[in-house]
């Protein structure tokens, strides 16, 4: 890990070009627990994003209105 003298944390980098650059094979997050979980993607003045996981898929909405899932059928 590499945290830059502007502030550029590097996982996996020692040449971050981002606030956060992750790079490298395999899971880059991990969430483990019995809560839902949720990555949100938001930006000022513009729409929010997020992927959540809940107890039933993964799903891709958009301010909070689903635009895509793939559910689970835990039997």
């Amino acid at each position: 890990m590499r945290i830059d003298s502007d502030g550029k944390v590097g996982i996996g980098t020692t040449a971050p070009t981002t606030k956060l650059d992750v790079r490298g094979s395999g899971a880059l997050v991990m969430f483990s627990g019995s809560a839902d979980y949720q990555i949100e993607f938001d930006r000022t003045g513009e729409e929010k994003f997020d992927l959540s996981h809940g107890t039933s898929g993964l799903y891709f909405r958009k301010s909070n209105t689903t635009l895509a899932g793939f559910t689970q059928d835990h039997d």
